[in-house]
């Protein structure tokens, strides 16, 4: 299923990868994968919950992208971002890194743990009345 996205990736940033899409599968398991593009990022790994997008790693030409509509919606969990990634862009729903250095594993995981814990159910329910 992620072979498009990861296929383009440098080995080391493969095993990288490979470790955040774990991350994502074992503390947010109401999500399910998939590839898609996203913004302007063709065949990025994309994680929605009920059919509403949640989460995507995307790999642009000058840098990597964590989308998180979690972070878009929870002011906490955009704070906990700033805090735990000082190294990166920060936009209200996503960040931007030129280097896989800059989103260390452990704090993208604690991250994940954190987003994971936050009812996702009004985002659901904002987004199902809209279609």
């Amino acid at each position: 299923m992620a072979d498009s996205f990861m296929h383009a990736l440098e080995t080391d940033q493969q095993a990288y990868f490979e470790q955040l899409r774990a991350t994502i599968k074992e503390y947010d398991t109401d999500v399910v994968e998939k590839v898609a593009d996203v913004m302007s990022s063709k065949n990025g790994l994309v994680y929605s919950q009920e059919g509403v997008f949640k989460y995507a790693l995307t790999r642009n030409k000058h840098h990597f992208s964590f989308h998180s509509m979690v972070m878009y919606a929870n002011a906490d969990i955009y704070q906990l971002t700033g805090d735990l990634l000082p190294h990166v862009e920060q936009q209200k729903g996503c960040i931007n890194y030129k280097s896989i250095e800059h989103m260390p594993l452990q704090s993208f995981i604690e991250l994940i743990q954190q987003s994971a814990r936050k009812d996702f159910s009004p985002v659901i329910a904002h987004y199902q009345k809209k279609s």
